[in-house]
């Protein structure tokens, strides 16, 4: 069996919301306003004139938005996997400022990926309302 070994993108709306909250991390992966993927070498001047036009939203891997509230956004969070009736199983979870938890460990996934894609929801989510509130 043959893995993919590219690293899940985000999805246009995660890439949408991570922009309005000051995503600007390089991807060499990117979304035209119309919301079609493609990617461009990191380095070229088309890749800074087109975002700098608003011609394109930057599409990081899930990995490396989450990487960056870690390090930018300063939450802390992670995956886990956990065993569901004899079965792996994947949850998350997110420390919150008053040092609550937020997870999802009513709601397991069945990959890493799943339960990473649903992570990034839920921090574009926490960090919206702090935008807003």
């Amino acid at each position: 069996m043959e893995q993919n070994k590219q690293l899940q993108l985000v999805t246009f709306e995660q890439a949408k919301k991570l922009k309005e909250l000051g995503f600007d991390w390089e991807t060499k992966n990117l979304y035209s306003c119309g919301g079609e993927g493609f990617d461009i070498p990191a380095h070229s001047p088309d890749w800074k004139r087109e975002l700098n036009n608003g011609d394109v939203i930057l599409a990081p891997s899930v990995a490396l938005a989450l990487k960056w509230f870690r390090d930018v956004k300063g939450y802390l969070c992670y995956t886990s996997f956990h065993y569901v009736k004899q079965k792996i199983k994947y949850a998350f979870f997110i420390l919150l400022p008053d040092n609550t938890v937020s997870t999802s460990s009513k709601y397991f996934f069945n990959t890493q990926e799943a339960a990473e894609s649903a992570l990034l929801d839920k921090l574009l989510e926490l960090a919206e309302r702090k935008n807003v509130g």
